[in-house]
C-alpha cells in the first residue's frame, strides 16, 4: 500500500471490497447465509464455491499506506461491515468499520488546523495539529482486541512491514583491501529503514527483528504497531516527527538480499547492541521519502528466502504482489523550461528536496514489471473515473489537490475516493487479477485445473480489445460472487463540485487562528528582544488576512478549479 496523504481513503475503499469479497467466498464455504448476496442487479454472477484457493501472506506500507495496513492488521481477528455506495457522505453516523471511519469520518481540517498541540508551549513540531491522528490510531487499536472471526484467506502468520525514514540512521561498513597506511573501510548510513511486525494466529509465533501481534491478545506490540503506522505517515514539516524505540538486535538479524549470491544473507551494522542497553532510539519523519511503492519487502517475504524469484509466466505464476497506489506520481514536463531560471539559487534549493524524493523513489524495473503484459507476479491498482460521457476524467481522485493534502479539507472528497477506490478493486478482481484458463488454445495455469465447464462460462473473462492478439481465456484469481460482479453495486456518487461542508470564510478563520498560534509558539520559543518581537507582532496583525488570502486561500481555489470544484 503506497503513500498517498489524505487519498488513504483510496486505499481503505480497495480495501474494503477486497475483504468482502473475500469474506463472500469464505461465507459460501463455511455454509452461512448468502442470501444478501443476490440482490437482483444486473451482471450478478453465480454464488458458489471456487475450487482453488487464495491467501495473503504479506503486507507493506509506507506513509497512508503503512496507516492503512495498521487499520486491517487490526480486523484480521473481527468482520466489520463494509461501508457500500448506499451510504451517503453526508451521514455523520459510525460505521464500526475502521477503514471508513478512520479515513473518511474522523479526519479534517478544522482538527489539523486546531491549536490544542500549541496551548502548553512546547516547542513547535509540526505546521498541522498531529494529535488528532493519535485518537484515530487508538480508536482503531481497539477492534484488535476481538478475536471472534477466523479469516481463512490469511495466513497463519503474516509478515508486516512499515517504511519509515529514520533520522538517526543506522552506520555500516565496509572492509576495503588496501594499504596498511590508508583508511581500509567505507562507511555509510541507512536511513530508508523499516519496522517488522508478524500479525500470527498463535501469539508465541515469532520471527527475529519482528513484534508479534495476535488478535485478541494485548501487548505492548500493538501500541508499537500504531506508533510505527504513525512515524511512516509523518509528512515532513506539515505533520509531525514521530519518535520510536527498538532492540538494536533487529539491525543485527536483518537479513538483505545478495545479488551475487542471489540469496539473502547477514551484514550486520557497524554498531552493536550493547552500545543502547535500554533501546535504539530515533526520529522518523515520512516512510514515502525513500520508499513510496514498498514492492520489494513483500516480494522478498512471498518468495520465502531461499527462493529469491517468484515465478512470473501467467501459466506458471502460483505468487503475486499487488500495489495499491493511488498517486502513480504523475509529472507534468515543464515547457518551456527557463535554463537560466532554474539556475538561481532559490530555484536550486527549492528543486533540490523533490528533485531527492523523487530519486529515491525510482524504480523503473520494479514498476515496469507490473505493466508487463506476460508478467503474473506483479499487479497494480491505481485510480480511474469515468466522466458523464463515459470518458476517462482527467482528475480520479478528488483528495488530490494541494499535493493530496486536498482530501482533508472536505468529507465529501474522502468518501467519494473511497467509493471510487471499492469501484476500481471491483473491476480489478472481475478483469485484471487473472491467470490464463484456455484449455482449447492449451495455456493454462495449475490454480484452475478443478474448475468445471459450467463455473469456467460463467466466470471466464475474454480478452480486452487492447490485448495483443492471440491472448488466452482468463478466470479471475478472486471470483466476485452475486451482487459484488454488478457495476450497480458500486455505483459513483457524484464528483464532489460544490461540497457542502467547505466554505472559503470557514477555512480562512482556521488558517488565521492556526497561524496566530504558531506564531505566538514560535516568539515563545525562540525569544526575541521586546523591540523585535513587538515588530513581528504589529507586522504580522497588518498583513496576516492578506498572506493567508494569498498564500493559502487563492492557492486553494486555484487548484480546486482546476479539478472542477468550487468554494462557496
Amino acid at each position: 500500500m503506497a503513500g498517498a496523504i489524505s487519498a488513504g481513503a483510496y486505499t481503505a475503499g480497495v480495501i474494503d471490497f477486497l475483504l468482502e469479497a473475500l469474506d463472500a467466498i469464505e461465507d459460501v464455504r463455511a455454509g452461512r447465509p448468502t442470501g444478501y448476496l443476490d440482490a437482483g442487479l444486473p451482471g450478478q454472477t453465480p454464488i458458489v464455491d471456487p475450487p482453488h484457493d487464495v491467501q495473503i501472506r504479506a503486507m507493506s506500507g509506507a506513509s497512508a499506506g503503512s496507516m492503512a495496513t495498521a487499520i486491517v492488521a487490526t480486523i484480521l481477528g473481527t468482520r466489520v461491515p463494509p461501508v457500500t455506495s448506499r451510504r451517503s457522505a453526508a451521514d455523520p453516523s459510525p460505521t464500526n468499520n475502521p477503514l471508513y471511519d478512520a479515513w473518511v469520518q474522523q479526519i479534517h481540517y478544522d482538527k489539523l488546523l486546531s491549536t490544542g498541540d500549541l496551548a502548553k508551549k512546547e516547542p513547535v513540531l509540526s505546521l498541522l495539529n498531529s494529535a488528532p491522528l493519535n485518537t484515530i490510531v487508538d480508536d482503531a487499536l481497539n477492534y484488535a482486541k476481538s478475536a471472534d472471526y477466523r479469516r481463512p484467506y490469511f495466513a497463519d502468520s503474516v509478515p508486516i512491514y512499515f517504511c519509515i525514514s529514520n533520522l538517526r540512521g543506522v552506520r555500516y561498513s565496509l572492509g576495503l583491501a588496501v594499504t596498511a597506511d590508508v583508511p581500509n573501510e567505507y562507511q555509510m548510513s541507512m536511513h530508508a529503514d523499516w519496522m517488522e511486525f508478524l500479525w500470527a494466529k498463535n501469539a508465541a509465533s515469532s520471527t527475529p527483528g519482528a513484534r508479534t501481534l495476535s488478535p485478541g491478545a494485548a501487548s505492548d506490540a500493538w501500541t508499537t504497531l500504531g506508533q510505527a503506522a504513525l512515524a511512516s505517515g509523518a509528512f515532513p514539516i506539515g505533520l509531525a516527527a514521530q519518535s520510536l524505540t527498538r532492540d538494536f538486535t533487529d539491525y543485527e538479524v536483518r537479513q538483505w538480499y545478495d545479488a551475487v549470491a542471489n540469496s539473502f544473507s547477514n551484514f550486520p551494522p557497524l554498531d552493536r547492541r550493547s552500545q543502547f542497553p535500554k533501546g535504539y532510539d530515533f526520529v522518523n519523519a515520512d516512510g514515502g521519502i525513500f520508499n513510496n511503492e514498498p514492492l520489494e519487502l513483500c516480494r522478498t517475504a512471498l518468495a520465502g528466502g531461499a527462493d529469491v524469484h517468484n515465478p512470473r509466466e501467467p501459466e506458471k505464476a502460483t505468487r503475486a504482489v499487488v500495489l495499491i497506489d493511488p498517486f502513480p506520481n504523475l509529472f507534468d514536463l515543464e515547457i518551456p523550461y527557463d535554463v537560466d531560471e532554474h539556475r538561481q539559487l532559490a530555484k536550486v534549493v527549492t528543486n533540490l528536496f523533490s528533485a531527492m524524493i523523487s530519486q529515491a523513489r525510482f524504480k523503473v524495473e520494479e514498476l515496469a514489471l507490473a505493466k508487463a503484459h506476460d508478467v503474473a507476479s506483479r499487479y497494480a491498482i491505481m485510480p480511474v473515473r469515468y466522466d458523464a460521457q463515459d470518458k476517462v476524467a482527467k482528475y480520479a481522485i478528488a483528495c488530490g489537490a494541494l499535493g493530496g493534502f486536498g482530501g482533508f479539507l472536505s468529507k465529501e472528497f474522502r468518501h467519494h475516493d473511497f467509493m471510487l477506490g471499492r469501484r476500481n478493486c471491483q473491476r480489478f478482481l472481475a478483469t485484471h487479477f487473472s491467470l490464463p484458463a484456455d484449455r482449447k488454445a492449451g495455456v493454462e495455469n495449475p490454480l484452475f485445473e478443478q474448475w468445471p465447464d459450467d463455473l469456467r462460462q460463467a466466470f471466464q473473462i475474454q480478452p480486452l480489445p487492447s490485448d495483443p492478439p492471440g491472448e488466452p481465456i482468463c478466470l479471475p484469481i478472486v471470483p466476485l460472487l452475486g451482487k459484488l460482479a454488478s457495476p450497480q453495486y458500486t455505483a459513483m456518487p457524484p464528483w464532489p463540485a460544490k461540497p457542502a461542508d467547505l466554505r472559503r470564510k470557514d477555512l480562512e478563520n482556521a488558517i488565521i487562528k492556526r497561524a496566530d498560534a504558531l506564531k505566538a509558539s514560535f516568539i515563545e520559543q525562540y525569544r526575541p528582544g521586546f523591540i523585535v518581537r513587538a515588530g513581528i507582532d504589529g507586522y504580522w496583525w497588518l498583513k496576516k488576512k492578506k498572506w493567508v488570502d494569498e498564500f493559502a486561500i487563492k492557492k486553494v481555489a486555484d487548484d480546486l478549479h482546476n479539478r472542477g470544484v468550487e468554494l462557496s
